[in-house]
């Protein structure tokens, strides 16, 4: 553990501040010691994590890049103008104004699946706005899709029976 901290804390993949997930363990970064590094979970958990437990394991660091891309895929019925759809999702995350200039904002058929045609949504966000632009925009979503005229279908199979 004294070898991991020390090693941590030359290298750095995670600072005070950073939201990190380690081996099925994820949280806040509290304090980073020579044996143990803290974590507080989304939930208000506190995490004393063994050093070796996060040199031996991948880190996933969702902040320190400063913005993560936000990926949201729903699915439109077939009956549905898929430009008409796509065109409202991006509009509404424009004027939302929460999205980074710099980098694209997309919205793209994925695939056709059974019974919808899957689109994805896909912008960047500052590292502390993922979660709150997140559920803005799937809570907006149904609505924004029904203005623009597209439907969310539910799941169905046609069955076709022959004498």
């Amino acid at each position: 553990n004294l070898a991991s901290g020390i090693l941590i804390m030359f290298t750095k993949p995670f600072s005070h501040g950073d939201y990190i997930s380690c081996n099925g363990m994820e949280g806040t970064v509290d304090s980073i010691d020579l044996m143990t590094s803290t974590l507080i979970t989304a939930d208000g958990k506190i995490l004393n994590v063994p050093n070796s437990q996060l040199t031996a394991n991948a880190i996933t660091n969702f902040t320190k890049l400063g913005v993560r891309r936000l990926e949201i895929k729903i699915g439109i019925s077939y009956d549905s103008d898929t430009e008409k759809a796509k065109d409202a999702m991006l509009d509404y995350a424009r004027n939302l104004g929460k999205f980074v200039t710099d980098r694209p904002l997309t919205c793209d058929i994925l695939e056709y699946d059974y019974s919808a045609i899957i689109l994805v949504f896909r912008g960047w966000v500052a590292s502390a706005d993922y979660w709150p632009v997140y559920f803005n925009i799937n809570n907006s979503l149904k609505d924004t899709l029904a203005e623009a005229g597209a439907s969310i279908p539910y799941p169905q199979m046609d069955v076709h029976i022959d004498k």
